[in-house]
């Protein structure tokens, strides 16, 4: 009864709060097949390429699709294997839902939201609210489709509510511009810095009067020009050293932060590397407390999609994706003598012999049988039967009498 009513509550939050949502890479989705516990799995990750795994189907596309369409597609290809399957799927853990704020907030960057969407005032305080009371009478959302709202913020300041408050979606950015300023604004994760305007004052002006080292910062480099942003990097003041500033300028440095995002091993979300440590997947496996012999891994970039040619010496690039899988062997057993998923150890022989050792059973006493998930062909084993992983395997108890 306890598991039902898990299941109830968390479909029952899935449709109330993300109606119609469709599933992204990082979402972490469970799986019950009723009466099939080995097949159950409450921590199916999409994957980076939006794939997951479901024993004994296989690969499955997930991106995009909505957990009712998912869930009916696992259900027609579990039958093959299972008749008339009871299936559920639900989101266990939804992935980051992020904006962008900048400008007269006290984190300024990439803001992670609780849900899809969320009210501008709630983002400016999950921002820290304002950096700088009364400097702002305005913000502009820029939504991911293109279209731009401004919007009358003052009444935040008096303690009121907005009259216009939208509803700001993932993916979107928010521009609070710091007004009636005559001077130069110089905001980094260290605090805010005014430097008095001078007609001819440069970006590299003011980096060198700040003492900003380029190595702790992100390249890029953003100028907040009333609602309009700018975007140089450090790259750019080696080719245009005569970047010009103007009256009221808001100059933002973010700190750098080396991190990757990791998914697989029942591990996800976001790792982040200390300043000194080297930025390699050796590294993250140390980290992450895996054993480099008993897992692979595939580097993804964001833009170009898999990268070739990487060891765990290779240095990786902030934002990068890795992905991991565990190098294990195991076959899914049918018995009435019990069964379900059995593992086995990376040096241990692949093979019946070893499976009905580890079960404590005697192959005289069954007719065992074993599907090949990826042929779809069933055959008898023999002694000499070598598994695949994933095979499924089915002890058939042979009757015996006089």
């Amino acid at each position: 009864m306890k598991l039902k009513t898990s299941i109830f509550l968390i479909l029952l939050l899935t449709v109330s709060i993300f109606a119609n949502y469709t599933l992204r890479t990082g979402d972490v989705l469970g799986l019950w097949v009723f009466g099939y516990p080995e097949y159950s799995n409450q921590k199916i990750i999409v994957g980076p390429d939006g794939i997951i795994t479901v024993p004994p189907i296989g690969r499955l596309n997930a991106y995009g699709k909505t957990i009712e369409n998912l869930e009916k597609e696992i259900k027609e290809k579990i039958s093959t294997y299972i008749k008339s399957p009871n299936v559920t799927l639900g989101v266990i853990n939804y992935a980051p839902f992020e904006v962008q704020v900048i400008g007269n907030v006290k984190k300024s960057g990439i803001i992670q939201l609780p849900k899809p969407t969320l009210t501008l005032t709630k983002i400016i305080s999950l921002s820290g609210g304002f950096a700088e009371p009364w400097k702002s009478s305005y913000a502009i959302v820029k939504y991911p489709n293109g279209k731009e709202e401004k919007v009358d913020i003052t009444n935040l300041f008096k303690g009121l509510l907005l009259k216009d408050d939208p509803i700001v979606p993932e993916n979107s950015t928010i521009v609070i511009p710091f007004e009636f300023n005559t001077n130069i604004t110089i905001y980094t994760d260290f605090g805010i810095k005014t430097i008095q305007y001078f007609e001819g004052i440069t970006l590299k002006d003011i980096i060198s009067s700040s003492n900003i080292n380029p190595e702790n910062f992100e390249s890029s480099i953003i100028i907040l020009r009333n609602d309009t942003v700018l975007n140089y990097t450090f790259e750019d003041l080696k080719k245009n050293q005569n970047i010009s500033l103007q009256k009221g300028d808001t100059v933002i440095f973010n700190k750098l932060e080396k991190y990757v995002y990791v998914f697989g091993l029942n591990k996800g979300g976001k790792v982040i590397f200390e300043k000194n440590e080297p930025f390699t997947i050796k590294t993250l496996m140390a980290k992450l407390g895996v054993e480099p012999k008993y897992i692979t891994y595939t580097v993804y970039d964001k833009e170009n999609g898999k990268i070739d040619n990487v060891d765990e010496n290779s240095k990786l690039k902030v934002g990068e994706i890795v992905e991991f899988e565990s190098i294990e062997n195991y076959v899914y057993v049918s018995s009435n003598n019990g069964g379900g998923k059995i593992l086995f150890d990376v040096k241990e022989n692949f093979d019946l012999n070893t499976l009905l050792g580890k079960m404590g059973i005697d192959k005289a006493d069954y007719k065992i049988e074993v599907f090949n998930p990826n042929s779809g062909m069933t055959f008898e084993a023999t002694d000499n039967t070598n598994f695949i992983k994933g095979m499924i395997v089915k002890l058939i108890p042979v009757e015996k009498f006089v």
